[in-house]
């Protein structure tokens, strides 16, 4: 009787009969050739219908308006939120995703963010101390990458470098840490973020570092960047700061040793000495490459042992939205709490019917996670 239940429930959330709630799912404009938003929408098409919007606002663009927001039952924001003046006035249920490269360190700010009826994704530690700090309802989870999506021609012998140029670490940082003596090839990709320009190298340290210099436009296309990652296996995460920090994780994955800044997120996926190694401005070692090859089933396995934990983690993030904003009040009798939430809602909406709509979907969701947990 159990096992038929179970099969019930399955097939009851995956058909139209509990039509999926809608979610305008809203994301920073310079994603739009990062894609670094992409497997969040993958994610989220398992419990909303979801639409996408891009906020340019950050380069003189426009932003989403309220009255478009307010068409959906959820809105999700990937990095930029609208104003506060503007977020008042949002009747969806907001999710918040900020990243910690991009976030106003003002303590007015959060203070007037906690007024406003939220929930946040964190996917950094700094973002979870900030939540924390500010009493924001929050889930703190840490991507990571399948990695047999990555079929990659990975030297196990030598020291192969790659180096994606963006601007704010550059060739003299690679300078004071890497012994050009201890490397046998260095990829550089030069794609300066807006704001930065091209570097100029000697012909002297192309040759000390055996340097293969690749001049781009800024960001390159996903499968050329693949190309030339392929065939190294030392990765050198291109900034001071990440959000997530999506192509770090996708050179994890594909079983590379890490360098990058000690900073988020970078020390959160990167263990100095194990999978890889860290620096900043006062780091006065070079570091000991000769290690690299011994280091390398370090790196597979924690990419392997990460997208595990990343798998179970993401079933939970369906259940924190729905529980946060639609289940308010638990009580022990399951069909009790699809009651109290669908008439909870009848008085806050006019739409009775789309709300026990998907009260009933919440409802159903939840459980789901709660059986097969």
């Amino acid at each position: 009787m159990k096992k038929l239940y179970r099969k019930l429930l399955l097939d009851m959330t995956n058909t139209d009969v509990f039509v999926k709630p809608t979610m305008a799912f809203i994301d920073c404009g310079f994603h739009r050739k990062t894609k670094s938003g992409d497997f969040l929408r993958e994610l989220f098409s398992q419990w909303f219908v979801v639409t996408n919007y891009w906020d340019d606002s950050s380069t003189g663009g426009a932003r989403v308006q309220v009255s478009e927001i307010n068409k959906y039952d959820y809105v999700f924001y990937f990095q930029i939120l609208n104003p506060l003046r503007e977020l008042r006035k949002v009747t969806a249920r907001i999710i918040w995703a900020p990243m910690y490269d991009g976030l106003v360190h003002d303590s007015w700010y959060w203070k007037s963010l906690t007024r406003i009826p939220m929930k946040v994704l964190a996917f950094s530690q700094k973002v979870q101390d900030i939540c924390d700090q500010y009493r924001m309802e929050h889930l703190s989870v840490r991507y990571f990458i399948d990695p047999q999506r990555y079929v990659s021609a990975l030297p196990r012998n030598g020291v192969h470098i790659f180096f994606w140029y963006r601007g704010a670490i550059g060739f003299s940082d690679i300078q004071r840490i890497v012994n050009p003596d201890l490397i046998d090839s260095l990829t550089y990709i030069s794609t300066p973020d807006p704001g930065y320009t091209h570097e100029d190298i000697s012909d002297d340290d192309q040759r000390r570092f055996h340097m293969k210099i690749i001049r781009q436009p800024f960001v390159l296309h996903h499968e050329d960047f693949l190309s030339f990652l392929d065939n190294t296996n030392v990765f050198i995460a291109p900034r001071k700061k990440e959000g997530i920090g999506t192509i770090m994780l996708e050179a994890l994955a594909m079983g590379k040793c890490l360098i990058g800044y000690d900073d988020a997120t970078m020390n959160e996926y990167i263990q100095d000495g194990i999978n890889g190694f860290l620096f900043d401005e006062h780091s006065g070692r070079v570091m000991e490459l000769r290690n690299v090859k011994n280091m390398l089933p370090n790196c597979n396995r924690m990419a392997y042992e990460g997208y595990e934990q990343w798998k179970s983690a993401s079933l939970r993030i369906g259940d924190f939205i729905v529980q946060s904003f639609v289940l308010r009040s638990y009580t022990k009798r399951p069909w009790n709490i699809l009651v109290s939430t669908a008439c909870e809602s009848i008085f806050l909406t006019k739409s009775n019917i789309r709300i026990i709509r998907n009260a009933a979907y919440s409802f159903l969701c939840s459980l789901k996670q709660k059986i097969f947990r």
